[in-house]
């Protein structure tokens, strides 16, 4: 008879908090038969999980919430109980934070991007965490006889350079992640003689070169990646080239290759996120034998396919709803919520999507006459506009 109890849970975190809902993750028990669920005391309300994480969701905003977790076996027997925790969600008031080329907006008001004298600063996607803004991209020099790009990038708006400014290699950065101190920025190394290039990652300012990244010849351009931090995995997304090109992605710096579709042409890597150890990864291609777009994403490795999409632009995952955005076969814009389609009857392209409480943003880019003209959309209503080019993305926190 099995009378051994499991060990206690440990190391118990929260994460994506809400105003109704958070998802708590906690290190595995071990027992001499095998651990059967796990116990998750909410407010004295019990949940159970067969895995190291659930999703708590349907509560009070602005409340606060006793949280502690026990493990059981097949035999009945039931462990300690873990440290207690406290989780507050939030009352649900959104900041709407978007980036560009010089600049960010929080609410509207702008605050502008550092910049060195003789260079010009690309601005590009923009991450918030603990009220800092932190912004990716790249400074340039653009003369011809003293060409430099600079991988780089901002908190709040005060300028950090990843590769010396003397340096003959061309640099720039794509993505951005920060995970409590430490700062990921993800993006590309070029160099001319010879001519070759390289995928890496900087974690505070320290380069580290993605394996199975680097290129020898001029014809195959680097791609961009996308970057996500999912219980303290790094997570980078992108193509590599052998002959072709391949969709990849890299997990604490491991490479893992991507199946390609067998109905079309991969094309390019666009997207991704990753919530609860679920990697998504949204991109486009051609039909085989038409000039068909198609759009498509992968959920750990798995293929899934949109058959009215050209293309997906931008994703965001919530509670394993998938959000992506693009054109439909009809050349509309529009964005999907787990395949159904609602058509957007404005602009010319998404440049982000994201979702808070079933809300649904975009931000979206025009081209009038004179000018490209940005705006941002809830729930198909206008809030924001913005007459300024070269927009990032955008990124919501509520409190």
């Amino acid at each position: 008879m099995d009378t051994q109890k499991p060990t206690t849970p440990q190391n118990i975190s929260v994460s994506k908090i809400t105003k109704n809902s958070f998802s708590l993750n906690w290190s595995a028990s071990t027992d001499n038969v095998g651990v059967s669920e796990y116990l998750i005391s909410v407010n004295d309300q019990l949940y159970t999980s067969k895995e190291t994480n659930i999703d708590i969701r349907e509560l009070n905003s602005a409340s606060l919430h006793s949280v502690s977790v026990t493990s059981r076996d097949a035999a009945g027997n039931v462990s300690g109980t873990s440290e207690i925790i406290n989780v507050k969600t939030l009352s649900g008031v959104t900041d709407l934070y978007i980036s560009a080329k010089s600049k960010f907006w929080k609410n509207g008001n702008s605050t502008s991007l550092e910049v060195l004298s003789g260079f010009q600063n690309f601005g590009g996607n923009i991450f918030v965490a603990e009220n800092n803004v932190y912004s990716s991209g790249f400074i340039t020099k653009g003369n011809v006889d003293d060409y430099r790009r600079i991988a780089s990038y901002w908190k709040n708006g005060i300028l950090k350079t990843l590769e010396p400014l003397n340096s003959t290699e061309l640099s720039s950065a794509e993505d951005i992640a920060v995970n409590g101190n430490d700062v990921y920025v993800v993006g590309s190394v070029t160099r001319y003689i010879p001519y070759s290039y390289y995928k890496c990652y900087w974690k505070n300012g320290s380069k580290v070169i993605l394996p199975g990244s680097t290129w020898n010849g001029r014809y195959s351009d680097p791609r961009i990646s996308k970057m996500k931090i999912d219980n303290d995995d790094v997570y980078i997304a992108s193509s590599i080239y052998e002959n072709d090109y391949k969709p990849v992605y890299w997990k604490n710096g491991t490479l893992y290759q991507l199946p390609k579709p067998t109905t079309f042409n991969f094309s390019d890597i666009t997207s991704m996120d990753v919530e609860n150890g679920n990697v998504y990864i949204g991109g486009g291609g051609l039909k085989f034998f038409t000039d068909k777009r198609m759009g498509f994403y992968w959920k750990n490795n798995e293929i899934h396919e949109f058959a009215d999409c050209e293309g997906i632009m931008c994703m965001d995952v919530v509670n394993d709803d998938v959000y992506v955005a693009g054109y439909n076969n009809a050349g509309k814009l529009a964005y999907w919520k787990n395949n159904v389609m609602t058509e957007i009857p404005f602009g010319r392209q998404v440049q982000s999507i994201k979702v808070i409480d079933n809300d649904v943003y975009l931000l979206v880019s025009y081209n009038s006459e004179y000018e490209q003209i940005q705006k941002v959309f809830k729930n198909g209503q206008e809030i924001s506009s913005f007459n300024q080019e070269n927009l990032g993305n955008l990124f919501l926190t509520t409190y």
